[in-house]
Formats: C-alpha cells, sequence, structure tokens
C-alpha cells in the first residue's frame, strides 16, 4: 500500500513511554458527562496518546470521526489548552445501508439485534426534526421510549449538547444561536455497546 515517498512510523511502546506517564488532565465539564461519566478516566487517557502523537509527529492537520463525538471536542480542547498548531478536521459519520453508525463492534451483534439496530439512528433523525414543535425533556422520553421498545436494547444516556463545553440542555429556550447542538446517545444491545449522534439544528 505503501508510495515512493511515503513514511511508517511504527514504535514500541517504551519509545513512545520511555517513562511511566502519569499526565492529568483538565477538560473541566468535557470529562463529566455522556461517556466520560460512563467511563472515568477514558478522555485522559485519550489525551495522553493523542498528546504524545502530536508532539512526536507535530502535524499541521489531524483527522478524527464526528461519530466519537465527545472525543473530538476533548481533543480540540487539547489542542487548545497546549497551543498545538494543530487544525482539527472533522469527518462525518459513515453509515451502514441501513443507518447504523459503521464500527468493528456492530460485527459482534446478535444476529436478531444487528437486524433490528437501526432503530437508533432512525430514532435519533426523528428526535432531531422534532426540536421546532418539541421541547427537550418530551424528546428525550421520545427517543429512550422508541428504542426500548422491543426490549433489546437499552439506552445509557441521550443527550442533547453543544459542541463548544458539551453542556446538556434541558430546556429548548436555553440553545443559544451561535453554538451548534448534537443529540448524543449510549446504547446497550446485548453485551455490545453503541453510540452515535445527529446535529440538532436550531432552524
Amino acid at each position: 500500500m505503501l508510495k515512493e515517498k511515503d513514511i511508517v512510523f511504527t514504535p514500541d511502546d517504551k519509545e513512545i513511554y520511555p517513562t511511566e506517564d502519569k499526565r492529568v488532565f483538565n477538560f473541566g465539564n468535557l470529562d463529566n458527562v455522556m461517556e466520560a461519566f460512563h467511563r472515568p478516566g477514558h478522555f485522559n487517557g485519550v489525551a495522553r496518546v493523542v498528546s504524545r502523537l502530536f508532539e512526536i509527529v507535530r502535524p499541521d492537520m489531524a483527522y478524527f470521526g464526528l461519530k466519537d463525538f465527545q472525543q473530538l471536542v476533548v481533543i480540540k480542547e487539547l489542542v487548545r489548552q497546549n497551543g498545538y498548531r494543530i487544525r482539527i478536521a472533522m469527518n462525518p459519520i459513515i453509515r451502514e445501508s441501513d443507518g447504523l453508525a459503521m464500527s468493528s463492534r456492530n460485527t459482534l451483534l446478535e444476529p436478531e439485534l444487528r437486524e433490528k439496530a437501526s432503530i437508533i439512528y432512525k430514532t435519533i433523525s426523528e428526535a432531531s426534526e422534532m426540536l421546532p414543535v418539541r421541547d427537550i425533556p418530551e424528546i428525550r422520553k421520545y427517543v429512550k421510549k422508541a428504542i426500548e421498545r422491543s426490549g433489546r436494547f437499552s439506552v445509557e444516556y441521550f443527550e442533547i449538547a453543544d459542541d463548544r463545553e458539551l453542556i446538556p440542555v434541558k430546556k429548548r429556550s436555553d440553545m443559544k444561536n451561535n453554538r451548534r447542538y448534537f443529540g448524543c446517545i449510549a446504547v446497550k444491545a446485548g453485551k455490545i455497546r453503541l453510540i452515535d449522534n445527529i446535529e440538532f439544528p436550531l432552524a
């Protein structure tokens, strides 16, 4: 797959971490809600790994997928805090033909659950269109009920949050015109945990 001027960097762990990495990052609210709440310490680990990558490679641009929306926001904050001169590019979610966000975890789903998993994207898509006529509590209740109706899926969280501070909004009147908002969801499908998100446009 390599072309003439391509370079591959394949270090071992001792080259990346010559001493134990004990750094603790403070991302404020970004590291307290949604994924961070359900996976304590996860984003501190992400920050350690990504910061070392940035320090070694010193890229002009770095590309991250929108599927891991909260991780993307955390990495933008990491760049800001450390003064890295790196532009973070956001790549759109790639979906299966039925709308399920592509992930290696999809192959681990039981056949019956994989067949029904499109309900996640279908539901949050419908929810994103409700914002002009329904308030946040009603939308959240709709998402949970629609996804859990089959009895095989369990909504771990569903929050509508801004793209800067990830502060979940409680009512539509709290939403600010100068920000973008995303509906973020985590669903347990049997033993597999799936995440997804969709933008909630204000207009």
